[in-house]
């Protein structure tokens, strides 16, 4: 089920300054197989960053940092990390 769109943060970044950098963060946990593709939600997940980046360019956006995540230090220990960010 696709998520809401939160207007207040949208109108929020509507008028937000253009002198000003945004930076996106995304937390990543891939599914096994994505049913729409057939395929791993890593390899999906590939190709849509191949797709973005024409968009990315358009914008001026690029990727600054991208990881995985190799542990905890704060926070439950026995928690499932995430895929990337």
């Amino acid at each position: 089920m696709p998520e809401k769109i939160n207007i207040i943060t949208v109108e929020k970044l509507a008028n937000f300054s253009n002198n000003r950098p945004i930076f996106m963060l995304n937390y990543l946990n891939y599914k096994g197989i994505v049913i729409e593709t057939g395929k791993s939600g890593k390899v999906t997940y590939i190709e849509y960053l191949k797709a973005a980046v024409p968009f990315f360019e358009k914008i001026d956006a690029e990727i600054i940092f991208k990881g995985t995540l190799v542990g905890t230090i704060l926070g439950p220990l026995n928690e499932t990390l995430l895929d990337e960010f």
